[in-house]
């Protein structure tokens, strides 16, 4: 899936930094990715332990926005080496617009609330520019999976996660027997 939302990542970051440039950080922003790509691979290296803390901070804001805000027992926070993937699942039912503020949490909070501070009192680093167009590129998959729950899902709908799929039943349906 990540492959094919890459796409709507690019798309995003592209818009992201669009709106940065309008809303007054162009300067800032255009010398800090000069000086990366000037910088050469070296410099690249160095980011990767700041990537690496963007996404897990984006994992953990995720699980800040589940029910019990990450604490429940239904929550579950981890990595798959082998997709060198970091994810936040939970395990039980949510509604629909709960399962979507999830999906959006880590853009509003990460990509979103900073360029509205800079739009609205401006003063906001550019470094903040950038994690906000990285942290847009890197919730495409985010993006693509809440598009479908939009356009797929009913709104009065139990939508719930297992293994790899997503599920969902009218919220007046009967729920499933416990074990």
């Amino acid at each position: 899936m990540q492959f094919l939302a890459t796409p709507v990542g690019i798309g995003v970051a592209f818009l992201l930094g669009w709106l940065w440039v309008a809303a007054g950080v162009s300067a800032d922003l255009g010398a800090r990715t000069s000086a990366l790509v000037q910088g050469g691979p070296f410099t690249v290296l160095a980011l990767l332990p700041g990537f690496f803390a963007l996404i897990v901070v984006h994992e953990f804001i995720h699980a800040f926005a589940q029910p019990g805000s990450g604490l429940s027992r239904d929550a579950v926070i981890g990595f798959w080496p082998r997709k060198l993937l970091f994810y936040a699942h939970y395990l039980g039912p949510l509604s629909r617009g709960r399962f979507l503020f999830i999906f959006a949490a880590p853009f509003l909070a990460l990509s979103v609330l900073p360029l509205a501070v800079q739009a609205c009192c401006g003063g906001v680093p550019g470094w903040v520019a950038l994690v906000s167009i990285i942290n847009g590129l890197a919730s495409c998959g985010d993006a693509v999976g809440f598009a479908l729950v939009v356009f797929q899902v009913p709104r009065r709908a139990c939508v719930r996660n297992q293994d790899w799929r997503t599920w969902w039943k009218p919220a007046d349906a009967p729920s499933e027997p416990a074990v």
